[in-house]
């Protein structure tokens, strides 16, 4: 039976002394995509769409805990990010981005869900902070005034008394 040696062994064993093999300095370095540099991103591409689309169909099925997915701010905290870095990758990813309008889309249902069994007052400040709603005038100025009633100013001249040392009124 042969012993398997390896090249290495062959080499040390005859004695002579070679140069290691040059190899070009682009094989030894790993490959990375070029990237802006710092801390690589934490998007998962279509794994962090999914986990989007989870809390919306979460929040869906469980109106109740309304609270712990109100707002943008938990989503990211969910994701493990904060909500500027899930604001970029929403301008950056499309699909993200309608991930994220589904979310806002099932979290407005589920509040006017969960405020049919409210006091209207509740349900008009929950509309107005959670939803953005507003009271709103309308109003419209198309650049000229215009009314109705008409004001009549009379002079009517009177005589002053005078005082002592002042000047006679003209006539």
């Amino acid at each position: 039976m042969k012993k398997k040696t390896s090249k290495k062994a062959l080499v040390l064993s005859k004695g002579n002394v070679k140069k290691k093999p040059t190899v070009p300095p682009d094989i030894l370095l790993p490959v990375h995509p070029p990237h802006g540099g710092g801390r690589p991103s934490k998007y998962q591409g279509e794994v962090t769409v999914i986990k989007v689309e989870a809390l919306a169909e979460f929040l869906r099925l469980n109106p109740k805990k309304y609270l712990e997915l109100c707002t943008l701010d938990q989503v990211a905290m969910n994701l493990g990010v904060c909500r500027d870095t899930l604001n970029e990758w929403a301008k950056v990813h499309p699909e993200l981005s309608d991930a994220l309008k589904k979310w806002v889309t099932t979290r407005n249902a589920t509040l006017m869900q969960l405020a049919r069994a409210l006091p209207p007052a509740i349900w008009i400040f929950m509309t107005k902070n959670m939803l953005g709603w507003r009271d709103q005038t309308d109003i419209q100025h198309g650049g000229e005034v215009k009314t109705q009633n008409k004001m009549i100013i009379e002079v009517v001249q009177t005589k002053l008394p005078t005082q002592p040392g002042a000047p006679a009124p003209k006539k």
